[in-house]
């Protein structure tokens, strides 16, 4: 039992406890904030308390779902527990635009759902708020319109895909609809998933440059378990056969560096057509590359796309991505539109259909699903946030090492730190006064 219940009055803390074992299987963030409100109780205490719940051997079904809901398995002893948590910091802006939600559900014909979601809102929280209230209810209402075309038959997982996409992708619709219709200002990205443990499978709706993906908790790294990704922008659908499944990362959609032509014959002849009515063809993808991209190409896909639409690109024009007038930030074409190529609201500014995610939930490793806005690959690298979450301790050693952007930004603009009252940089190396500095900006 967490040590704050045992001085609460016995009243008080079966109260507490009897409130708390109620949300425990399905507590969204609006549940945990009624439970800190509602006794009294600071987040690190209800996180506590949820945490003595859900662990309690005094209630060993709760959270468990056990090999005997896994039907169609051959056998085998597989045990899930599921824990959900979530962390949001506001920052240095006077309203937090992001949202973020997490519940479980008991669906009638495929069983148990975990969803959870992240909406990283910009310009206003009127479209990520939006997004956390009728993310699902959007999704239940076209997944019943799927299943209830299904055959009088035991569901397979196959069944569950093909529902999934549809639902995923009229969801997609139905969303950005309402920004336009609703007259939403601003915009946000979105990051849906949602698994289904019976079938050990999970789907991913992402749009925009936030990110989900998946880690083996012993050592950090990224998990392959991705057998299809639909792109829902221009129906590219690609499947990976099971000995060369993608990690289990999402793409970010955005453009990741200038544009380099690198046909030296068709050099003066582009630099002449940039910013023309009417010059775009998307055959000029072979004559260039992006710098910084990755090695899928994705940077490049993305500003083809984006160029190709006639919302983002109305006057059909050639458009490169330049650095912004006034800092080095990337912007693409003449409008300077944001670099960030898909996202809900931003009418007229960027593309609003995402990808789906297929993947699979392994036997043989534990695994955590992390779901973050890109505030986090601003100081740390993709492939380092699975392994400060496996391992934080080693990893928060090197956290804010010499070539870390606030490091960086302390050394030359010392006399700011200091009239803010953030302070110098710790030069002890001790984690806990990095940290606590950090955290002043």
């Amino acid at each position: 039992m967490p040590q704050f219940l045992e001085h609460m009055e016995q009243n008080d803390r079966e109260n507490l406890v009897s409130f708390a074992e109620k949300i425990a299987d399905s507590c969204t963030l609006e549940n945990r904030r009624q439970l800190q409100s509602k006794f009294n109780i600071n987040d690190k205490e209800a996180t506590q308390v949820l945490e003595w719940i859900n662990t309690n051997q005094g209630v060993p079904s709760r959270k468990i779902e056990k090999a005997k809901e896994m039907d169609h398995e051959d056998g085998g002893d597989v045990t899930f527990e599921t824990h959900c948590t979530s962390v949001s910091i506001q920052g240095g802006r006077s309203k937090n635009e992001d949202t973020a939600d997490y519940s479980t559900c008991e669906d009638d014909q495929f069983g148990k759902v975990i969803f959870c979601m992240v909406a990283d809102g910009h310009g206003g929280a009127a479209v990520s708020k939006m997004l956390k209230r009728e993310c699902q209810p959007s999704f239940s209402k076209f997944f019943d319109e799927q299943k209830s075309g299904l055959p009088d038959s035991e569901r397979t997982v196959v069944e569950l895909d093909e529902c999934m996409v549809v639902t995923l992708r009229n969801m997609n619709e139905e969303l950005q609809g309402y920004c336009s219709n609703r007259n939403l200002s601003g915009g946000s990205t979105l990051v849906s998933v949602f698994n289904f443990l019976r079938y050990r499978r999970f789907y991913v709706l992402n749009v925009g440059d936030s990110r989900c993906l998946m880690l083996n908790t012993s050592d950090g790294s990224i998990i392959q378990s991705v057998s299809r990704i639909v792109d829902l922008e221009d129906g590219q659908d690609s499947s990976f056969p099971h000995n060369a499944l993608h990690e289990t990362k999402t793409h970010i959609h955005k453009v990741l560096g200038k544009i380099k032509i690198t046909d030296r014959d068709q050099r003066e002849r582009l630099r002449s057509l940039e910013g023309n009515t009417g010059t775009w063809d998307p055959k000029f993808v072979e004559y260039v590359r992006m710098i910084d991209d990755n090695t899928e190409g994705r940077g490049i896909r993305e500003w083809s796309l984006f160029l190709s639409n006639s919302e983002t690109n109305p006057n059909s024009a050639l458009e490169f991505v330049n650095n912004r007038a006034s800092d080095e930030e990337l912007v693409i074409g003449t409008r300077q539109l944001p670099s960030t190529t898909r996202a809900f609201g931003d009418i007229g500014m960027t593309l609003h259909m995402g990808e789906i995610y297929v993947c699979d939930i392994p036997k043989d490793v534990e695994t955590a699903i992390f779901v973050g806005c890109d505030g986090f690959e601003e100081s740390i690298r993709v492939d380092h946030i699975p392994r400060y979450l496996a391992n934080p301790r080693d990893m928060l050693r090197h956290l804010l090492s010499s070539d870390h952007k606030f490091v960086k930004m302390y050394r030359q603009y010392k006399d700011w730190f200091l009239h803010q009252r953030i302070g110098a940089f710790p030069s002890d190396g001790n984690i806990k006064s990095e940290l606590a500095w950090l955290l002043r900006l």
